[in-house]
């Protein structure tokens, strides 16, 4: 893991782990964290209503590829960490 700041770290694989009591965890990939989270292999219809991402239980999991024009909307993002803080069940700084 290697910490940005004091409550917000980020990791690979190897470090990846569930949230917890004031814990958030963004998973930043298509497969294996999203695919797993919203029950798919191969590909996802665009129109489904996970496409882009699915929060459950202080998860974050986002469909992100690297495709030839980035297609990453920080609103999924920043929308998650508002809420975590408005709520307060995360970071309260950045």
């Amino acid at each position: 893991m290697f910490m940005l700041w004091d409550d917000l770290q980020i990791g690979g694989v190897a470090d990846c782990q569930r949230s917890g009591p004031g814990l958030a965890v963004v998973h930043t990939c298509k497969y294996p964290y999203h695919a797993a989270a919203v029950g798919y292999t191969g590909s996802l219809p665009k129109a489904h209503r996970y496409y882009l991402a699915l929060e459950h239980s202080g998860d974050l999991y986002l469909n992100l590829i690297d495709p030839p024009q980035p297609l990453f909307q920080v609103e999924s993002f920043t929308a998650f960490w508002i809420l975590r803080i408005d709520t307060g069940r995360g970071a309260t700084s950045f």
